[in-house]
C-alpha cells in the first residue's frame, strides 16, 4: 500500500517501502504496515500497481484485553492521556474505495440531473482492489494470504496517525 501525503499540511511525502496490506475487512476498512505521519488522513491508498484502492484515515494502537500497550509496557484505558509516540501502532487503516461508492450508490440527490450524474459515475466504477486481483497477471487471488490483524471486532480508534508502524 503505497501513500501520498502531506503530514501536517507540510511538504508531499512518499511512503512506497514497508507497506504489506494485513487486512482486506469486509467492513470496507482495510489494514496496512505503511509508514504515516500525524495530518495524513485523507491521503490516497495505492495498489502496487498505482489503483487507488482507499483513503487513510487512522493508526491502530497495539490493544490487550481492551488496553493500550505502550512501548515501556504500560497498558492503559482507551480514555489515557498519553502521548503517541508512547503507543505501539500495529497499522493504519483506509477506507476503502469500494466501501465509498456503496455510500455513493445509497444516496439520493435533490435534483433529478444531480443522480443521473450519480448513476454514470457509478455505472463506470467498480472495486479497484478487485479489478488488481482479477485482471493482473502478477498477481492472483491464490497469491494474496493475508493474516488475521491482532485487532477483532471492528476497533475504530480516534488517534491521528503515528510515524511509526510495529508489525
Amino acid at each position: 500500500m503505497n501513500i501520498i501525503q502531506h503530514p501536517g499540511g507540510g511538504p508531499k511525502q512518499y511512503a512506497t517501502v514497508n507497506n504489506r496490506l494485513v487486512d482486506l475487512r469486509d467492513d470496507g476498512f482495510l489494514l496496512y504496515e505503511t509508514d504515516t505521519l500525524e495530518g495524513s488522513s485523507g491521503a490516497p491508498v495505492f495498489s502496487q500497481y498505482w489503483e487507488t484502492i482507499g483513503l487513510h484515515h487512522l493508526g491502530v494502537p497495539k490493544m490487550e484485553d481492551g488496553m493500550l500497550v505502550t512501548t515501556d509496557g504500560r497498558r492503559l484505558p482507551l480514555d489515557a492521556e498519553v502521548a503517541d509516540s508512547d503507543l505501539i501502532w500495529i497499522a493504519n487503516e483506509g477506507v476503502r474505495v469500494s466501501a465509498l461508492v456503496a455510500s455513493l450508490a445509497d444516496q439520493r440527490m435533490d435534483l433529478p440531473e444531480q443522480q443521473v450524474m450519480l448513476g454514470d459515475l457509478l455505472k463506470n466504477t467498480q472495486d479497484p482492489l478487485r479489478l488488481v486481483l482479477e485482471k493482473s497477471p502478477l498477481l492472483t487471488a491464490s497469491q494474496m494470504k493475508l493474516r488475521t490483524p491482532t485487532l477483532r471486532g471492528g476497533l475504530r480508534w480516534p488517534r491521528p496517525c503515528s510515524s511509526s508502524v510495529d508489525p
